[in-house]
């Protein structure tokens, strides 16, 4: 989680001396978030005071990050757990997560489960396939090598 314009960077650390933190970042800690300095790729939540600053703009372009007001927090807070994000987004919602490719074999399993319990798509077996090759090959051309 980022703060951006409710507590200026140096009162986010955690202080050394007598003075408390700000209640802000007690309120971050109380629900066990971790408190960043700056957005990155691990950023899920930026709570911002206006919009338009350069903590913004970056957490944007993060997939699934969201930007929200700092009511989010503190309904968090209240309700000692996470509170729906979509009543308290600063601008529009985030991009969604990208989704994984299909792989080979999860394409494979699609295809059995539409085929049916009875039929299955037969799966390449590359060792069967080379004893078929070589034997292709020796038919095709002979001696020719040799």
């Amino acid at each position: 989680l980022v703060l951006s314009g409710l507590v200026p960077l140096h009162r986010q650390q955690a202080a050394g001396n007598s003075r408390p933190r700000h209640h802000v970042v007690r309120h971050v800690e109380t629900l066990g978030a971790k408190l960043l300095d700056s957005v990155g790729s691990s950023v899920t939540h930026v709570v911002a005071a206006r919009d338009g600053t350069d903590k913004i703009m970056q957490a944007r372009r993060i997939p699934a990050c969201f930007v929200v007001k700092p009511s989010w927090l503190m309904e968090s807070v209240w309700s000692l757990k996470r509170s729906p994000e979509r009543q308290h987004l600063l601008g529009p919602p985030p991009p969604p997560p990208p989704r994984a490719l299909p792989t080979p074999s999860s394409r494979r399993k699609k295809l059995n489960g539409l085929v049916g319990a009875n039929h299955r798509v037969e799966e390449d077996d590359d060792d069967d396939d080379e004893e078929e090759d070589d034997a292709f090959e020796d038919e095709l051309f002979g001696d020719m090598g040799e």
